[in-house]
């Protein structure tokens, strides 16, 4: 989808090849990990005189040296309503052994590490995980009160101003799964000396994490609430029990087995690419890139929902690509071929990106957006950038030409070559394929040039040779700044009398709060167009925040099938405080994933009525991995069904009426499923409700 299976809360992007087409979510995924400069590190006096007062406020060295365990569960608030849960066991002494357990609804996932290996207990995976998938997940924390135990170092930042607020502030640096470099700072108030904030600085996209409600638990000072704010998205917690120094077993960090049920929670009284990756340009090792592929084949094996692999022989395919890896030095090359490797299964959502700095380095897009409409490459949308610029002849694109050619090959030649570079066949329909052929073609190095044959008006050129630029809308992904505008882009208006208009371009960031402040300035028009046309997907679970907001009783969009249990994805409605007018969703191939599950579950309940084009067909929730190389590997850890138990993936959303752009249509400027969504409104008119409603929050 993206439906993106997160650490803590599944789902992921579709198919969106780093090599052959450029989606915004694979750029999010490409720039949440990587690593911003920060200064060398060094010791200083002003650093340990602020953290020596910190640790005196929260209890004392003395006392948090003698701990040795913590006992804590949290409360969250859960996607789509309800609350989400989380135990964990934390041994301090001697070799730091932990055990946690997650339950939201009825979904049980629990991790832990016994001293020498770490295992997972989930719907998608069961037993050890590898070293390399280990090192992976592992989290990016700093121990305060034993920095000088750990050899960490720390520097002193000038004091900085933050909500109305003067902090002293600290920096470190820590080391991610993929060997990078990431500075943490950390916010200290000037007069409690407690910790206030910590901010991670991931390129472009810092993660903030707040601390508030201190309380002293056994001589010593904890913050019980805690909230992380990224990419807009703000996500609470409460700590509900906090205790030092509880009896343990050994048996508590073990790995449970297979067959045994979840730990139960303990009653509680009520007062949250690995070491030694090659740089990403660098040739890569032979051992390298064995790891690397037996980690990718381990992964899907032990984690893959269909334990038939789509029919395809599993083993054989490691047989077949373990050779090839050991004669493949080149980081894209390698990279390529274990894509290749994971696309024999024919599934969606299979992905192998090598790192970012190898991505798009040096690619240049033309800023077209296509369709396969009625037997023909239609250009829909040109970026704006480039409506009067395309070089060297005055010729330029426009919405409503037809594509019959890039550079002298057929729309059926281009498919055919892409066809052929997709070991499994492609798991997409066809209309998506010859689009993905086509965007292919047109990509290329930076300041080269394509030639584009089209038929359009009569008295225009032919063709086009357009230059190929990193700005073009197809590089969005290049730019963090367009890739953040492009986020935060849910974009709301009035239509007409009585009718709203919301775009949400991806599920990632601050869609939901965005939706959410769209609907309470509208919330008593009495008719709604909600735009998903476009939108690959992104975090599974703002489908069912959205679907809450759109429904005043609960419901469900449907069913994640892992390979070991199941997940429903229940909603919790939002009473008098949705949004209750009529809803219309316009859908098209590029609405993928967390798209599609939304609009199918609305249109299902007859809570919603679809309008457009069949959806992309790519509903598989999945998971990223960092690599050992420093890239990512996508890849589905579930199958998915609809409240009526219909499978979306490879079969889509289709909307109960088909409307297809048009050349004439486009040529005038004209949206023909917008249109058709106002004529359907318009047909059973509605006035106002009128009444006050609290306000979404």
């Amino acid at each position: 989808m993206p439906l993106i299976s997160l650490p803590s809360s599944p789902h992921s992007t579709p198919r969106a090849p780093w090599r052959r087409h450029t989606a915004l979510a694979a750029g999010v995924a490409a720039l949440s990990v990587l690593a911003t400069p920060v200064c060398a590190q060094s010791d200083s006096a002003a650093a340990v005189e602020v953290l020596e007062r910190y640790i005196a406020a929260i209890g004392g060295r003395a006392l948090w040296s003698r701990s040795t365990t913590i006992e804590s569960i949290q409360e969250r608030p859960a996607a789509g309503g309800g609350v989400q849960t989380g135990y964990r066991m934390q041994e301090t002494k001697p070799n730091g052994r932990w055990y946690s357990r997650t339950e939201t609804g009825g979904t049980v996932t629990e991790r832990g590490f016994d001293g020498t290996r770490r295992w997972e207990r989930s719907a998608s995976f069961r037993g050890y995980l590898p070293e390399d998938r280990a090192r992976a997940v592992a989290n990016l924390e700093v121990d305060l009160p034993h920095y000088r135990e750990d050899g960490r170092r720390f520097v002193r930042l000038p004091d900085e101003m933050a909500d109305g607020k003067l902090y002293q502030v600290v920096r470190t640096d820590v080391v991610n799964a993929r060997g990078e470099a990431i500075g943490i700072s950390f916010y200290f108030d000037t007069t409690t000396h407690l910790l206030q904030r910590r901010v991670l600085h991931l390129a472009g996209f810092p993660a903030t994490v707040t601390y508030g409600d201190y309380r002293a638990v056994q001589g010593r000072t904890v913050p019980l609430a805690q909230s992380m704010r990224q990419m807009g998205d703000l996500q609470p917690l409460h700590f509900v029990h906090y205790r030092f120094d509880v009896p343990v077993s050994d048996s508590t960090f073990a790995y449970p087995g297979d067959a045994a049920p979840p730990r139960p929670l303990p009653p509680v009284a009520r007062p949250g690419a690995l070491p030694g990756a090659p740089p990403p340009t660098a040739a890569l090792p032979e051992s390298v890139r064995v790891r690397t592929l037996e980690l990718v084949w381990r992964t899907i094996r032990d984690s893959y929902w269909d334990t038939t692999f789509n029919g395809r022989d599993w083993a054989a395919v490691r047989t077949r690509y373990l050779p090839l890896a050991r004669q493949t030095i080149e980081s894209i090359a390698f990279h390529s071929l274990l894509d290749s490797m994971v696309q024999e299964i024919g599934q969606t959502h299979f992905d192998v990106m090598p790192p970012a700095a190898d991505r798009h380095a040096g690619t240049g897009y033309v800023g077209l957006e296509l369709r396969w409409v009625r037997g023909e490459l239609l250009v829909t949308s040109v970026d704006s950038s480039r409506r009067d610029s395309s070089t060297p002849t005055a010729r330029a694109p426009r919405p409503g030409d037809v594509i019959t050619a890039i550079d002298d090959k057929s729309p059926d030649a281009l498919l055919a070559e892409y066809r052929a570079s997709i070991p499994g066949g492609g798991a997409l329909r066809e209309s998506r394929l010859r689009v993905r052929a086509a965007y292919a073609a047109l990509a290329g190095p930076a300041g080269s040039t394509v030639r584009v044959t089209m038929r359009g008006d009569v008295g225009r050129p032919p063709v086009a040779t357009l230059t190929r630029s990193t700005g073009a809308m197809r590089s969005a992904a290049d730019s963090g700044q367009a890739l953040r505008a492009a986020l935060r882009a849910v974009e709301s208006r009035s239509l007409a009398p009585g009718v709203a208009y919301i775009r949400v371009r991806q599920f990632f960031a601050d869609a939901v709060s965005g939706v959410r402040a769209a609907l309470e300035q509208y919330h008593d028009v009495p008719a709604l167009v909600l735009d998903l046309r476009g939108n690959p997907g992104g975090i599974g679970a703002m489908s069912r925040d959205i679907a809450s907001l759109l429904s005043a009783t609960a419901g469900t969009l449907g069913t994640s099938r892992g390979r070991y249990a199941s997940e429903e994805y229940r909603f919790s409605g939002s009473g008098s405080r949705a949004y209750a007018g009529r809803l219309v969703i316009l859908v098209d191939p590029g609405s993928a994933s967390t798209s599609e599950v939304l609009a199918a579950g609305l249109q299902e309940s007859g809570r919603a009525t679809v309008i457009g084009d069949t959806t992309s067909a790519a509903a598989l929730p999945s998971q990223q991995l960092p690599l050992p190389t420093g890239g990512t590997l996508q890849y589905p850890v579930a199958d998915f069904r609809t409240p009526r138990g219909r499978r979306l993936e490879g079969l889509g959303v289709v909307p109960d009426h088909v409307v297809l752009p048009s050349r004439a249509t486009l040529l005038a400027g004209r949206d023909a499923a917008l249109d058709r969504a106002l004529t359907l409104l318009a047909a059973k008119p509605a006035t106002s409700r009128g009444r006050a409603r609290p306000p979404l929050d």
